[in-house]
């Protein structure tokens, strides 16, 4: 059974609450062979607990709450580090490239956090 945690702080978020209806975020994701739990920052691969930074459970929290859609690179280093971000684009390849280390299966064929070449990633759900 999956709990929800309920999200309540946002203005576009306001009228649909006051009407009764609230927006629910899983508190886990389970994608394949990757689990992500919201509440605990923890992650599991095909079973296995791993370890991840922040920077990196954050970007994989993001490409797993969109599963196929393909998100630039500025795009991520603002959903992960926010408007104060003081790094470059780049920076984000290096978190992708540490996340398949840690969360593929071979991490030279990755199947779950895809390029898209000229554009990103995502999170492959096929």
């Amino acid at each position: 059974m999956s709990k929800t945690i309920l999200v309540a702080d946002d203005k576009a978020n306001a009228v649909p609450r006051r009407a009764g209806h609230v927006t629910a975020v899983p508190e886990t994701l389970s994608l394949g062979g990757i689990q992500l739990s919201v509440e605990s920052r923890t992650v599991k691969s095909f079973g296995r607990p791993v370890s991840l930074t922040p920077s990196e459970f954050d970007l994989l929290h993001v490409l797993m709450s969109a599963p196929g859609k393909v998100f630039s690179r500025s795009e991520l280093l603002l959903k992960f580090q926010g408007n104060t971000h003081a790094g470059s684009e780049r920076s984000v390849d290096v978190h992708i490239r540490n996340l398949r280390i840690k969360v593929e299966p071979n991490s030279s064929e990755p199947i779950y956090i895809e390029t898209v070449f000229g554009v990103g990633y995502r999170f492959n759900i096929d």
